[in-house]
């Protein structure tokens, strides 16, 4: 069985799409995300209207997801920052996984993760001894530059409600808005400006 680690952010949502276009009732994606208390209250909120807004346009799609959302207290967990906050995802989500199933990560191009990647699968692998399981780690966006990623969000006609990439978003008034400062903020600009200068 597949299986998404989905943040709701354009990485995480793309892996999902791509994989929701093979689904079928008997043959669903399962997508699990992470509320975890020590993240950014706003961001938070902001990944869960995301998520809402794209299970939405995925059910007008004909797609079939079984999602589920894992609640984490601060005290259930270590720093939520950097590296131990992939691995405290996959930690959190590894008991509800099925016995035999590939998890479908979104890191991509850039991601400080690969810095951790192969501590990661033998990570995976102990916990598999632990719990009796069969449990493959895939990366279907090893290597590609974030400004494709957008670009393919867009081909695909997701609309933009449907992600969110801040780390520490802002009030001002009722909105919630990106800082503009933190690293996934410039990543995506920096994205954004890649694909403008590509289409000169």
């Amino acid at each position: 069985m597949k299986v998404v680690l989905w943040s709701g952010g354009n990485d995480s949502t793309l892996v999902l799409d791509r994989l929701c276009r093979d689904t079928s009732e008997n043959k669903p994606i399962l997508a699990f995300s992470i509320d975890w208390d020590l993240i950014h209250k706003l961001k938070r909120k902001k990944e869960k209207q995301a998520r809402a807004n794209y299970l939405k346009y995925a059910a007008k799609k004909g797609y079939h997801i079984h999602y589920r959302e894992i609640k984490v207290t601060a005290n259930m967990g270590s720093d939520h920052c950097g590296h131990t906050q992939a691995l405290a995802w996959i930690g959190f989500v590894f008991p509800y996984l099925p016995k035999k199933c590939s998890l479908y990560c979104g890191y991509c191009y850039g991601d400080s993760f690969w810095e951790i990647h192969e501590a990661t699968e033998k990570a995976v692998q102990g916990l598999s001894k632990i719990d009796c399981k069969q449990v493959q780690l895939f990366y279907p966006l090893n290597g590609v530059r974030k400004h494709l990623i957008l670009q393919e969000l867009m081909a695909g006609k997701i609309p933009k409600k449907c992600t969110w990439s801040c780390e520490n978003p802002q009030k001002k008034g009722k909105v919630i808005v990106p800082c503009g400062k933190c690293n996934s903020c410039i990543t995506l600009q920096l994205a954004k400006e890649e694909a403008e200068l590509r289409k000169r």
